[in-house]
């Protein structure tokens, strides 16, 4: 066996004790109806920028709609936090997802990605680690502070203040991580229902 070969074994034995981990501890039960959630995101955009368009711009009202919306996305952030913080409480320390990826080259870590979320078959020997982060990526837990700031974004573009292009650069940014975690997410929803150890 050559030396190259018995550091790669090292590495995916340390990913597969870290994901039997992560399998193995307690399962934050909340499960994000991941389709609701992103219709729901995408109503309230819509009335943000169809109800700001009926507004004169810089008027009161319209102020008032951007504050609006960005205090529902303060609010998201404020009870993600608490939820975050409670469930860690009672978990302990957690394993996520970038420890159990941390002993891995970054092509074997994008080949666990990919093969997590369907795109690629994954290895009956790699099976465990691909498993752990298909999990992770299943949960939705990242999604709703990803749409508190494309609300946030979203509400300070409309708002009509001056800067007003330059924040809805950052309602590009934001619906594009938003949408590469929606996908991502049911994606590995997906493969966790086909998969045979599920």
């Amino acid at each position: 066996m050559t030396e190259t070969q018995t550091a790669a074994d090292q590495r995916w034995a340390d990913a597969e004790t870290r994901a039997r981990a992560f399998l193995a501890q307690p399962r934050n039960h909340r499960v994000l109806p991941i389709r609701g959630f992103v219709l729901a995101v995408a109503l309230t955009l819509a009335l943000l920028v169809v109800i700001s368009f009926t507004l004169s711009p810089g008027s009161d009202a319209r102020l008032t709609l951007s504050a609006i919306g960005a205090g529902i996305a303060v609010l998201v952030f404020v009870a993600e936090v608490i939820r975050a913080v409670r469930f860690r409480r009672r978990a302990g320390l957690a394993v996520v997802r970038v420890q159990v990826l941390a002993s891995l080259l970054q092509r074997e870590q994008r080949a666990v990605s990919r093969a997590a979320t369907g795109k690629t078959e994954a290895p009956a020997d790699r099976r465990i680690v691909v498993d752990a982060v298909a999990t992770d990526l299943a949960s939705g837990d990242g999604l709703p502070m990803l749409a508190g700031q494309l609300v946030v974004w979203t509400a300070l573009a409309v708002s009509g203040v001056t800067f007003w292009p330059l924040y809805l650069v950052g309602v590009l940014v934001a619906a594009v991580q938003f949408v590469w975690t929606t996908r991502s997410a049911m994606l590995a929803q997906r493969y966790l229902a086909a998969s045979p150890t599920s």
